[in-house]
């Protein structure tokens, strides 16, 4: 997790051999905060926890923001590539609705 010179946070990755020396696995966050005007994570992105799935893939539970004040907050998902573990795409949360209770 890194914050830049705006204050906005983003998710980064390390990786290391013996779980002692890290180093990043490029200069560029991995997971950043939405560039969509208004959306409920455009304000920054923190607190990863990434949990690995079948096929190799990882699935990044993060905490979002609107604003960097924190007006808004919540918790998304997004998955990584098919080929790429340190690239992300956002899954769209689903409108509430008694429908999708019952298939989730």
């Amino acid at each position: 997790e890194a914050i830049d010179g705006n204050g906005i946070h983003s998710i980064g990755a390390a990786k290391s051999a013996d779980g002692l020396k890290w180093e990043r696995v490029n200069d560029k966050p991995v997971f950043e905060a939405s560039e969509v005007e208004g959306a409920w994570d455009s304000g920054g992105v923190r607190a990863p926890c990434p949990v690995i799935m079948g096929g190799g893939k990882l699935r990044l539970y993060y905490a979002g923001q609107s604003a960097k004040s924190g007006a808004s907050e919540g918790i998304g998902l997004a998955m990584s590539a098919e080929d790429d573990i340190f690239s992300f795409k956002r899954r769209e949360p689903k409108a509430a609705s008694p429908q999708n209770a019952e298939n989730n």
